[in-house]
């Protein structure tokens, strides 16, 4: 969630979320981002200006700590925004009995642990932050742009979301994709935008498409308003379908694939033909988007065993089709276009 804090149940003016970090997490959200600033000396977090609204993180930071107490098997990241140094915000931390929760990362391991290590060990709540603090040399304080890298997040309508990377490491085991939009005016969240990112089959078209786009699937997947569109749904599917082709092999979801939706050849140079096999209901849909989760051209068919399109008025690029018929079945495609 971005800007997590920034709730308007919480009584913060131009939020970014409806609800508050323990419902938040309550509900399903795992990764929570965090703005820290001072104020009056005390360790706080705001957007922006404190006078549109602002607590002391002491209190977010107990509401994860008790979340944490009470669901030993659950695994939470945080992502500071950071303008206070290190050790204060490990004062906090120490303040609320956080410590004990917190992962270290050895630079020597090769990989990361998988969230049952980290269930085993009780290290369940992962810190990275955008300000590096040399004097606090804290152990559990994981600079993000070494480990991460994200999509640009200054959106304001859907069609300005694409897969380039802005901050980061490139080559760097996270990828956050930055999938909220901000009001253009005011540099707010967007409830009814919010609402249009977060429906499907947009917001699941993005994830496949910048997937397909850059070869790494979203570790996080940034949104303003979880609650609207298809949020939590869709993350749950993508986890599921994700998790699916790394205990199948190529081989197996080739075959699957192939044996629901072919398109040939891929590459694509002018034209493209598809079949269908397997048990489809009438009448079929089928979309074209580019990886920015836009809309291009849609068909609709009552009768499918092979068919081809003219793509030529397609530039070089990748893409990505979906095709779903009355029952609900869905199965997606990506392709490049020479």
């Amino acid at each position: 969630t971005h800007n997590a804090y920034n709730a308007s149940d919480e009584g913060f003016v131009f939020p970014n979320q409806t609800h508050g970090i323990t419902k938040q997490l309550d509900d399903g959200v795992r990764g929570l981002m965090l703005d820290t600033y001072l104020y009056n000396g005390v360790v706080s977090v705001y957007h922006s200006e404190s006078f549109l609204g602002h607590q002391p993180l002491s209190s977010n930071l107990l509401e994860v700590k008790t979340f944490l107490d009470e669901n030993p098997r659950e695994v939470v990241t945080i992502i500071f925004e950071s303008y206070v140094q290190d050790s204060a915000l490990n004062a906090v931390m120490e303040e609320v009995q956080l410590l004990d929760y917190l992962f270290v990362r050895d630079d020597n391991d090769t990989f990361w642990p998988t969230l049952q290590e980290m269930i085993d060990a009780n290290k369940r709540l992962v810190i990275f932050s955008d300000r590096v603090d040399p004097e606090a040399n804290l152990d559990w304080h994981h600079y993000v742009w070494d480990y991460a890298v994200e999509t640009h997040f200054d959106n304001s309508i859907p069609s300005d979301f694409s897969c380039d990377y802005n901050r980061g490491n490139p080559d760097g085991e996270f990828f956050i994709l930055n999938h909220f939009l901000t009001n253009p005016d005011w540099g707010v969240g967007d409830t009814i935008q919010s609402e249009i990112a977060n429906t499907n089959p947009f917001f699941e078209n993005r994830i496949w498409g910048c997937y397909g786009g850059t070869l790494k699937f979203p570790n996080f997947v940034v949104v303003d308003f979880y609650e609207k569109g298809n949020t939590m749904q869709t993350i749950m599917d993508m986890n599921y379908e994700f998790q699916l082709s790394l205990t199948t092999s190529i081989e197996e979801l080739s075959d699957f694939r192939a044996s629901e939706f072919s398109i040939y050849p891929n590459p694509v140079i002018n034209e493209f033909q598809f079949s269908l096999e397997g048990d489809w209901t009438y009448p079929l849909t089928l979309q074209l988007f580019d990886l920015q989760g836009q809309q291009l051209e849609i068909w609709t068919y009552n009768k499918i065993d092979e068919h081809s399109i003219d793509l030529d008025f397609l530039p070089a690029s990748q893409y990505f089709l979906v095709i779903n018929d009355e029952a609900g079945m869905v199965v997606s495609q990506v392709f490049s276009k020479k």
